[in-house]
């Protein structure tokens, strides 16, 4: 019974983990002239589309909306009948691609990036402090107080948007040697841009937020795309873009910390690891990688945790090897 039960609770967190995704490639097509447009896809939240199309001018191409489980059905309403909502477009790669991956990588939580920092916002609030002070002294002088006020206040939204943190704040390849399969997330707080529309899944916590996304479709290419849902971790997953760390030669890149666990459970510090060298000696050191980044596995798998330098938008990047 009890056994029965345990298959029964995998079964339910498989099929829950296998199609997730809070963002779905959808078909749109526009006629100018049109500068942007929104669409609202209700509690699943709202698109604004930047398109700069002149007069006679059309376009026709897929972006990446927001989602919810039974979004299929949904015709989002657009704020210009210049922009048009074709359909979703077919999802059956996307969820098989995501069903494939091991349970192992699909039905772990993804990571979590650090917290916001809040170097803009206070400067934003010392701005708008003295900003007030002078309103206050210029209340004898009300327009003149007026245009004071609107100035600060356009000068902490610019402020605010200028020193706001790196979006992309943390990156992770999970990868599962046994069978050569692996993801990458890239997470943040509060907002997360990308450019590809290879998304496998996206997730947000918490999961009742609704997101507001943001495209730039001017141009050729795949849409530039802004994902904000203030106060929640953004994450999303695609295929990695770099080869499996083998501890005989890493093919991965440069490491400038590598942590392995045996499979008797015991972690040994290895210090950096260089590109296309063998996994180096144990070193002095903590022993153990950060606890997020040490998942719950039973006894007999082996387990590779690595911190790369940072990317060149200053995001962490870490890489997990489980096995062989």
């Amino acid at each position: 019974m009890r056994l029965a039960l345990v298959v029964v609770l995998v079964l339910v967190a498989d099929a829950r983990g296998g199609d997730a995704s809070r963002l779905r490639r959808a078909e749109l097509a526009a006629s100018g002239p049109l500068e942007r447009a929104s669409l609202d896809l209700g509690g699943a939240g709202t698109a604004t589309i930047e398109l700069g199309l002149a007069a006679g001018e059309t376009r026709r191409f897929v972006a990446l909306l927001p989602a919810r489980e039974g979004s299929e059905a949904l015709a989002p309403r657009s704020s210009d009948e210049h922009l048009r909502f074709l359909g979703w477009t077919p999802d059956e790669e996307r969820a098989r691609r995501w069903s494939a991956l091991p349970p192992a990588l699909r039905l772990r939580p993804p990571p979590t990036p650090p917290s916001s920092a809040n170097a803009a916002s206070l400067a934003a609030l010392s701005l708008a402090f003295a900003a007030a002070f002078f309103v206050h002294r210029l209340r004898a002088r009300p327009g003149l107080a007026l245009l004071v006020g609107a100035v600060a206040a356009l000068g902490v939204f610019a402020l605010d948007t200028a020193l706001a943190r790196p979006t992309n704040a943390l990156v992770v390849y999970d990868y599962d040697a046994r069978d050569g399969a692996g993801v990458r997330w890239e997470c943040a707080r509060d907002r997360l841009d990308f450019a590809s529309d290879a998304v496998l899944s996206f997730a947000v916590e918490p999961a009742e937020h609704a997101i507001a996304v943001a495209i730039d479709a001017r141009g050729d290419g795949s849409p530039l795309t802004r994902v904000v849902a203030r106060g929640a971790a953004l994450s999303r997953a695609e295929a990695p873009d770099a080869a499996v760390p083998d501890r005989a030669s890493n093919r991965w890149g440069d490491f400038a910390e590598v942590w392995t666990r045996d499979a008797d459970g015991a972690w040994t510090a290895r210090g950096p690891w260089a590109s296309n060298t063998a996994l180096p000696p144990a070193v002095a050191g903590e022993a153990r990688p950060p606890g997020w980044m040490n998942p719950a596995l039973p006894q007999g798998l082996k387990l590779l945790v690595g911190r790369a330098a940072s990317d060149v938008r200053g995001a962490e990047v870490w890489v997990r090897v489980l096995g062989p």
